[in-house]
């Protein structure tokens, strides 16, 4: 029987001023996990049919995501199942 791994999206920022508390935090995750990253790509709200009858700043704030600095995602997959 196959079993599926599980796995887990973690959200985060690479700010400067925790740099010491990041590094440590991917230390303690490379141990378990195998880590893929997903980055912020471009984003083209002409191209999405669904909101094509709004206006260009309706589009545009229904492409943000609000964030007050760029975040990025880890795909963490256990490296023991």
């Amino acid at each position: 029987m196959m079993r599926k791994k599980l796995k887990s999206i973690i959200s985060y920022s690479s700010l400067s001023f925790y740099s010491l508390e990041v590094n440590n935090f991917f230390r303690l995750l490379k141990k378990n996990f195998n880590i893929n990253f997903l980055l912020n790509g471009s984003r083209n709200p002409y191209k999405i049919k669904e909101i094509s009858k709004f206006n260009d700043d309706d589009r545009w704030l229904i492409m943000s995501e609000g964030r007050i600095c760029e975040q990025n995602w880890l795909v963490c997959t256990p490296k023991n199942i």
